[in-house]
């Protein structure tokens, strides 16, 4: 500012003496708390904290548990540039990352194997052992409860036992009279039988002798079966073995081949002597119709589709991005309005690429560009971001979007003006 014989200069922020020569030490009042080191600049200062601080004065204590580092529900202790994990039981470790080894001191015993659980442990026996630890041992025969002699033998598994009876005595326990005539049917062909001490007695019906009953006479001898039927002896009766074609008690019916259903998948079957046809439905072939017909062309699936056979039609699996019953239509991936924050959607075969309005990144528009970290700001300014947009905030002397055109008085720009038309005359 120009005074009468002199001269005083209003420094700007940051600057002090008669002629703005010096640099304010903004350190000086030791603004850095917590033992921070402080760096001096142009109308600011900077703190260069400690481990385990942090803020523009170093004056907050950085909590290391906002990361949550502690693992299954283990309780996280912030400390001075450190932390702790309080683990739940069966976990252990800086984070409680490590389940226990509840299995380390071998609890189970006589051959079990050890699965290790959350905080326990669990035993799976070999038999004949039980128990957590497979410290007892199974024994169903002890005491012994099978009677008259008889042998107890465990069950596979030890959970139960069987007896083994001696001759004339049967039941769970042997302690039952062996019934021949109900246990082994010794008597044939309807004979009685009557049961006596330790053995039974027969009474046969006509026709019939022996100890058992067993001899009886040739049923066969009147030639009974007809049509070439071979007849074969029985015990008070006969069976004829029929000819192809025949059937019946004495070979005397012509058997319907249709009765068994044999045609499939709907056919209708029509019957002839020791034969039969069927008549396919539509998409069916082969002896009995059991061939389901081929639909499938190379033509019936577009756009690389797989072609799956059904029965009398086809079915159409579509490669990625196709639809329609031949695969004929191509999706459109824009519908699902992948593209966020105002973005315009393009469509492409198979994906889609999302045109991101200013400020916004990523394959569906979906980031915040992070312009300060680019630092626009030119010439010390500082860059602030709020939403998808950045301020510069210009050091004095400094104007515009990045703080990149100088400010000068009207005096020092009317000099320059008349200094640049000298020089053009």
């Amino acid at each position: 500012m120009d005074l009468v014989n002199g001269f005083r200069c209003e420094c700007p922020r940051g600057y002090y003496d008669a002629r703005c020569l010096s640099d304010v030490d903004e350190c000086s009042s030791n603004p850095c708390m917590n033992s921070g080191t402080c760096e001096d600049g142009v109308n600011q200062f900077i703190c260069h904290c400690l481990p385990g601080y942090g803020g523009k004065r170093c004056e907050l204590d950085v909590d290391e548990c906002s990361s949550n580092p502690c693992q299954h529900g283990g309780l996280c202790r912030d400390h001075l540039n450190a932390y702790t994990c309080e683990c739940l039981p069966g976990y252990s470790g800086t984070n409680c990352e490590t389940n226990v080894d509840d299995c380390m001191s071998n609890p189970c015993k006589n051959g079990g194997s050890c699965i290790d659980l959350v905080n326990d442990y669990s035993c799976v026996c070999e038999l004949p052992h039980t128990g957590r630890d497979c410290q007892d041992k199974l024994d169903p025969c002890a005491p012994n409860r099978c009677q008259h002699s008889a042998r107890c033998s465990p069950s596979s598994n030890f959970m139960d036992f069987a007896c083994t009876c001696g001759l004339g005595y049967t039941g769970g326990l042997c302690d039952e009279d062996v019934d021949e005539c109900v246990v082994s049917s010794p008597c044939r062909n309807g004979a009685t039988c009557r049961n006596t001490n330790g053995s039974y007695h027969c009474v046969c019906s006509k026709g019939y002798e022996g100890r058992d009953c067993v001899i009886n006479t040739d049923d066969c001898a009147s030639f009974p079966c007809q049509n070439g039927g071979t007849c074969l002896d029985g015990i008070g009766d006969y069976t004829c073995l029929c000819v192809d074609g025949f059937g019946g008690k004495h070979c005397e019916v012509d058997i319907d081949e249709c009765d068994s259903n044999p045609c499939q998948n709907g056919a209708t079957c029509n019957q002839y002597v020791n034969s039969y046809t069927c008549t396919c439905p539509l998409g069916f072939s082969g002896i009995t119709c059991q061939t389901n017909d081929e639909d499938c062309t190379d033509s019936s699936c577009m756009n690389a589709g797989k072609c799956v056979d059904g029965i009398n039609n086809y079915t159409c699996i579509c490669q990625p991005g196709y639809t329609g019953s031949n695969c004929q239509y191509r999706i459109n991936e824009c519908d699902s309005h992948p593209c966020l924050n105002g973005a315009t959607c393009m469509d492409q075969i198979k994906y889609y690429s999302c045109h991101c309005p200013y400020g916004y990144t990523g394959k569906r528009c979906e980031s915040i560009v992070e312009w300060c970290s680019t630092e626009p700001c030119m010439n010390q300014a500082t860059c602030n971001q709020t939403g998808n947009m950045y301020q510069c905030l210009c050091a004095p002397g400094w104007t515009g979007k990045v703080c990149d055109v100088e400010m000068v008085s009207c005096k020092d720009a009317a000099i320059r003006k008349s200094e640049r038309l000298s020089v053009v005359l």
